[in-house]
């Protein structure tokens, strides 16, 4: 038998072969970075999510903290980020508006760091109602006249620092 023979009428298979292996591989390899993208951006969508979260939840607390400390509370007189109670107020187009801040409060605090990843939070404080204590029969716990508790709904807007990520909170405060 002749060694050279045998070799040449190969006529390349294990070289086709070869290259149908390397792009397997290379198609595998290519799924892989697609998928590990995928997680990398799902998990910075993540963090925009959980910063504005964080920026809406101290929103409500600087709201209130302000409703505990105020003694004279001013008029909700729908300005100024004060507001009577309205069916929807906070997804109303233009509310959160750069454009009208007169509609809402902006976040006092300075706790939030500097410089600051994201924008201020941005608050609404709608007077719900008075709590009716005419049925009260304890003396020593009775409000005063014209001191009776009060319900207020806060509305808390965060936006993560891409700008994309929106976050609105309510919380309802008695005082």
């Amino acid at each position: 038998m002749n060694p050279a023979r045998t070799l040449s009428d190969q006529q390349g298979a294990v070289l086709i072969s070869g290259l149908m292996l390397l792009l397997v591989l290379t198609l595998l390899g290519a799924a892989a970075l697609q998928g590990t993208t995928n997680q990398y951006r799902m998990a910075g969508d993540f963090v925009q999510q959980e910063l504005a979260f964080q920026a809406a939840e101290a929103g409500l607390r600087d709201a209130e903290a302000w409703l505990e400390n105020t003694v004279v509370l001013p008029e909700f007189n729908n300005s100024n980020g004060l507001y009577q109670p309205a069916p929807q107020l906070a997804f109303q187009a233009g509310i959160w508006a750069d454009e009208t801040p007169a509609n809402y409060i902006t976040y006092q605090g300075d706790d939030l760091g500097d410089p600051l990843p994201f924008p201020l939070p941005r608050y609404i404080i709608e007077f719900m109602a008075e709590v009716d204590v005419s049925g009260n029969d304890s003396i020593k716990f009775a409000p005063a006249a014209g001191d009776a508790p009060r319900i207020f709904r806060i509305t808390s807007r965060g936006v993560g620092p891409n700008g994309r990520s929106t976050v609105i909170l309510q919380t309802t405060f008695i005082r």
